[in-house]
């Protein structure tokens, strides 16, 4: 169960983008709202985190690679959780057997093989139906050089925890939402023993809790939007979008 392992090498990027964005999600995203015209700007402004991305600059952060393999990735100005602009990740049908295919941002999102203690990943994701069924899908994989590490996706439906550090895996009773935006949080350790923790809409899905009882090597760098695990040979085409990405060594809430 392992894909996204470490393939380059990244220096830190601590800065936050800059940027102006709104929401058009929901009436309780209007906090915040100094234009006046009922959405919310982007928190990423204000947050001093390790990394935030809401991808209001009008390119991709020079961090990210777009790593794709049967599909795309552009900024789309027709769907944000906030502000004006997402990430749209698109994988192709896919007819014939392919391996790994896949639409990712792939970078260091501040990340360092020197943090000890927790890494703290969330990310709004729309994604629309249908999804398929059976592969496993990585939307959040946070990885070392060697091809140590932790992801939280899908498979079958349901919202996965997978340890591919210590062979861990763990399949959620609670289905990912489609259709509609989704707070999707990822608590790993890092140079240190712990529990990896998945969370939904700001609950944790205690029944995806991994414990490790050996320290987990740390990564230095995130692949963040869709990738099929192993090979496939029948697959609809899938999108999905991102949005207000934060990535640090404390806690941020989804209303954050």
């Amino acid at each position: 169960m392992l894909v996204g392992c470490g393939r380059f090498q990244f220096d830190a990027h601590d800065a936050a983008p800059t940027g102006d964005s709104r929401t058009n999600d929901t009436a309780s995203d209007t906090m915040g709202d100094a234009a006046g015209d009922g959405v919310a700007a982007t928190t990423c402004t204000t947050m001093s985190n390790r990394e935030c991305d809401g991808f209001e600059t009008g390119q991709f952060d020079p961090m990210w690679i777009l790593d794709t393999f049967r599909g795309t990735i552009t900024l789309d100005s027709t769907r944000a959780y906030r502000g004006t602009t997402s990430a749209h990740v698109h994988i192709d049908q896919i007819t014939s057997s392919s391996t790994n295919a896949r639409a990712t941002l792939l970078g260091p999102g501040g990340l360092q093989t020197t943090v000890t203690g927790i890494i703290y990943f969330r990310l709004w994701m729309y994604v629309a139906s249908p999804i398929p069924p059976n592969p496993l899908n990585q939307m959040i994989n946070a990885a070392n050089q060697s091809g140590q590490g932790i992801s939280l996706g899908t498979r079958g439906g349901a919202v996965t925890n997978n340890d591919y550090t210590d062979i861990l895996y763990a399949e959620s009773a609670t289905a990912f939402p489609l259709d509609r935006w989704a707070c999707i949080e990822l608590q790993m350790p890092s140079n240190v023993t712990g529990t990896t923790r998945a969370f939904l809409d700001g609950v944790e899905l205690t029944d995806i809790a991994l414990p490790k009882t050996t320290p987990q090597p740390a990564p230095d760098h995130v692949y963040l939007g869709l990738e099929w695990v192993g090979t496939v040979s029948s697959q609809p085409a899938v999108d999905a979008w991102l949005d207000e990405i934060v990535i640090d060594t404390q806690p941020t809430t989804c209303a954050q």
